[in-house]
């Protein structure tokens, strides 16, 4: 048998070298270097936990005080320069995972097809 581990261990350190990867750990310590950014970022991090916290609860709408707070973080972040480039670069690491992923499972897609 094939120790399955040895392949993905090789594959994260792959990943961590890939140009997505790359770009997005620079743009995450771009946001740390300066202060607004940072802290804008754990604004809307905190904005988020409290969405969750309450939909936890059973609550699936913001209330209109989040939702007031959540829309003047966002409007500022719009105008992040750091936090949207970041972002961005989130969005292509994401994208990377997801193919990466679908390789992953096309072989088990292939073993269910053989049933139609």
């Amino acid at each position: 048998m094939i120790n399955i581990y040895d392949s993905v261990n090789e594959l994260t350190a792959n990943f961590e070298k890939t140009e997505e990867f790359v770009a997005l750990r620079d743009a995450i310590n771009a946001v740390k270097a300066n202060e607004n950014s940072l802290k804008l970022y754990h604004h809307m991090e905190e904005i988020r936990n409290k969405f969750i916290a309450e939909q936890e609860k059973g609550n699936s709408e913001m209330s209109a005080e989040l939702q007031k707070e959540y829309k003047e973080v966002e409007a500022q972040i719009g105008q992040d320069e750091l936090i949207k480039n970041m972002m961005v670069h989130e969005t292509a690491v994401y994208q990377l995972l997801n193919d990466i992923q679908k390789s992953l499972t096309d072989p088990i897609s292939n073993l269910y097809d053989a049933l139609k």
